[in-house]
C-alpha cells in the first residue's frame, strides 16, 4: 500500500504523454492492477515525489478511494 506524505494537485496540461518519455523504472513504481483501477500512470520522480499522470484530474473523489 503507498502512503501519501504529501500531495500537491496542478493541472499542467491535458493530452497524450509519448510511451517513450516514461522510464520503465518509473512504470514499474506502481503495480499495473493499482495504475488501471484508479486510472493513473507514473510519469518521472522528482526528488522523493512520485509525480503522476490522472486519466480524469476532476475525479477530487480519488484521493478518498482505498
Amino acid at each position: 500500500m503507498f502512503t501519501i506524505i504529501r500531495l500537491e494537485v496542478a493541472v499542467l496540461a491535458f493530452g497524450h504523454i509519448p510511451e517513450e518519455h516514461i522510464s520503465q523504472e518509473i512504470i514499474k513504481l506502481i503495480p499495473a492492477e493499482i495504475a488501471q483501477h484508479y486510472g493513473v500512470v507514473p510519469v518521472e520522480c522528482r526528488g522523493q515525489a512520485l509525480v503522476i499522470a490522472i486519466a480524469d484530474p476532476t475525479d477530487v473523489s480519488l484521493l478518498d478511494r482505498n
